[in-house]
């Protein structure tokens, strides 16, 4: 079997032990040292997608030069790889590829609102930025020579209005001529059949306005159907009977430990008649694979992975057959069904070494197929992987001036907490770094807190560590991935256990010898900017400033806004937040004790807050409550407020420019 029949991830480290650190041996050994700048981190990738066609004939690329994003389609079974076509335009950006069968690539575009005076202006304006305008996606098929463009759903006038005309939900197999493309239209899902090379869609099926996906056979016909509640955190699944859809089960997300949810990655087929989904066993508390057959109330459980959770699954790429499960530690697993794909994956993990990886492919893949890498130290690389050799050639890096040989050097420790419990900690070591003398750093403790940090890229972390820190990134008690006890140890533990679980992290770095005990400041976002300020309260002696970016400050006000906005089970929920957090009937006290606007008194060092306006998870006012607290005791703050932004503070590009600047700013004025 080819491993060309699904997208896979994997990780794997080659270690080399220094002390108590454990160094990636790769970027250790390739790092070199590089003035890398702000704009280079909040640079646009050089090469945002790559693709290779099922025959293994034409490489199809989008590249980004002068200012805007070009498709490019090579012959590589041609003698210098000669272009057989290419689209350029300044205000029309494609953003992903796709080929359909061999002939016809699909493209991917943002589209300007009013697009022809958008393209005047672009020719009249010197100072012209096409971020400035409501974008629309859209997606067009084209042939191996960049010609004969065909705007898919370009037939449905009534959805012309709609800012998202681009999802692919299904390849068909059995049918290369067509895909199926979902679309929110007046309220609701609707599942399209469409024609690559003529445009023509036909609408096959129509979900409710919770109706999240359709889950269909390789002929194209949709068995299935999910409807995700975001709010309640559930998803209903149906089935399809006939002309009816009858609901068959319910996931409930309430307990989820992670933030975001993917819902598309729970849910899959075995061929025609069996569904398989994730969900959590309500007496281990693991979260498994379960599986039934199609017109059966017979569950069972396919698949478990004892001590730890089944985080996701592996689907065929382009299609919803699901191939394997993935778990989680320091890095993804996969575990496939099927021994020879197994074999093939871990084949080619060895070649690729230390990171993660994509595998861009379909079924039909013959020769050729377009491999990602990425990890701790590098955003993206491209290979082109050959099947008959089994061999990878490097093609390009995602972002050229950010690569292992110029970021900052990933390693590993664990260390001991002050009650002897071990902790998985990431370290971003500068590239200057000398193990013989003490370096400023800063500590990140992540969101959540119920999730966790890995060993992967992390832009922010990689852009404070080139300014010369170490960055130092603990998953301490209450994160997941370590065991339900490990996660609920930091139940009811805000500024407490999970603080002081940070707290071990710096005073091990310190008695070490990494870390510089008088450079020293704590950051993070959501939770992590909540801890940020907890440790400038409980531990003042070991920082010289900290950063709270869309952290909580007031425990039981943050409590009372996620009830109000939360339009389910309020009871469920309830208990979650009292558990998790403090039940303020019985714990107000505490929680009044660890909420960091009551104790703004006991801040002592610089203070750098950063929150949105329409922050819907953590509200604006956590932040204004905060900084009105430091002024009323005349404590040393800033606040950098972010107009018409979420909690997602990363999600405009000039956010991330405020932020990055302002963040390396305070930090080499106060380190």
């Amino acid at each position: 079997m080819k491993l060309g029949n699904f997208l896979v991830t994997s990780i794997l480290f080659t270690l080399l032990i220094l002390t108590e650190l454990t160094v990636i041996a790769k970027a250790a050994s390739v790092s070199e040292e590089m003035n890398l700048t702000i704009e280079d981190f909040l640079a646009k990738a050089d090469v945002a997608d790559a693709e290779i066609s099922p025959n293994g004939r034409y490489l199809a690329l989008i590249f980004n030069k002068e200012k805007s994003y070009h498709v490019v389609i090579r012959d590589i079974e041609q003698p210098g790889r000669p272009v057989t076509g290419m689209l350029s335009e300044k205000v029309i950006r494609p953003t992903s590829i796709y080929w359909a069968n061999n002939e016809r690539l699909l493209v991917n575009l943002l589209v300007p609102e009013r697009t022809q005076r958008v393209i005047e202006k672009s020719q009249e304006e010197d100072d012209f930025d096409i971020d400035d305008y409501r974008m629309y996606r859209r997606t067009i098929s084209i042939d191996v020579e960049a010609k004969n463009s065909i705007l898919l759903m370009g037939d449905r006038r009534r959805l012309s209005n709609n800012r998202n005309l681009s999802r692919i939900r299904n390849f068909i197999p059995d049918d290369p001529k067509h895909i199926l493309m979902p679309v929110f239209g007046n309220g609701r899902l609707e599942l399209f059949k469409v024609n690559i090379y003529t445009g023509v869609s036909k609408k096959i099926e129509r979900g409710t306005r919770f109706t999240y996906a359709f889950l269909s056979n390789d002929k194209g016909e949709p068995q299935y159907r999910y409807d995700y509640l975001r709010v309640a955190k559930v998803i209903d699944i149906y089935e399809k009977k006939e002309d009816e859809w009858e609901k068959i089960d319910r996931i409930d997300l309430s307990g989820e430990r992670k933030e975001n949810i993917d819902a598309e990655g729970l849910i899959g087929l075995i061929g025609d008649d069996k569904l398989v989904y994730r969900k959590q066993n309500v007496d281990s508390g693991y979260y498994e694979l379960l599986i039934r057959e199609r017109g059966s109330n017979e569950i069972s459980v396919l698949a478990s992975s004892p001590g730890q959770d089944i985080e996701g699954i592996v689907l065929s790429r382009g299609t919803d057959q699901i191939l394997g499960y993935t778990t989680e530690k320091d890095f993804i697993r996969y575990h496939l069904f099927d021994k020879e794909l197994q074999q093939a994956y871990n084949t080619l993990a060895d070649q690729v070494g230390e990171y993660n990886f994509f595998v861009y492919s379909s079924r039909q893949q013959e020769k050729n197929a377009i491999v990602k890498s990425y990890g701790p130290d590098n955003p993206g690389r491209f290979y082109i992987y050959n099947y008959k050799t089994q061999k990878l050639q490097f093609l390009a890096d995602q972002y050229s001036k950010l690569s292992p040989k110029t970021l900052s050097i990933p390693a590993l420790v664990n260390y001991k907490a002050r009650d002897g419990q071990s902790i998985r900690a990431y370290i971003l070591l500068p590239t200057d770094y000398n193990k013989k003398l003490p370096m400023p750093m800063v500590v990140l403790p992540h969101g959540g807190p119920h999730a966790r940090d890995s060993a992967t890229y992390d832009n922010f972390s990689q852009m404070i560590a080139s300014l010369g820190f170490i960055v130092i990134k603990p998953n301490f008690r209450g994160s997941t991935g370590y065991g339900r006890s490990f996660e609920e140890a930091g139940f009811g533990e805000w500024g407490g256990l999970m603080q002081d679980d940070v707290t071990d992290a710096v005073n091990f770095m310190i008695g070490a010898g990494y870390a510089d005990p008088k450079k020293i400041c704590i950051a993070g976002l959501s939770y992590g900017g909540y801890s940020a300020l907890m440790g400038a309260i409980k531990t003042p002696e070991l920082y010289q400033c900290a950063i709270s970016i869309a952290g909580v400050t007031h425990l039981e006000e943050q409590i009372d806004f996620s009830l109000d906005r939360y339009s389910g089970n309020k009871k469920k929920l309830r208990n979650i937040l009292y558990k998790r957090i403090g039940n303020p009937n019985i714990d107000s006290k505490k929680l009044a004790h660890n909420s960091p606007v009551n104790r703004a008194d006991k801040i002592n060092i610089p203070i750098l807050l950063i929150a949105g306006d329409k922050d819907r998870r953590v509200p604006f006012e956590q932040a204004e409550m905060m900084h009105d607290a430091l002024k009323d005791n005349g404590k040393q703050v800033e606040f950098l407020q972010l107009e018409d932004t979420g909690h997602n503070v990363f999600y405009y590009q000039e956010d991330i420019e405020s932020i990055y600047t302002n963040v390396a700013r305070f930090l080499t004025e106060h380190l």
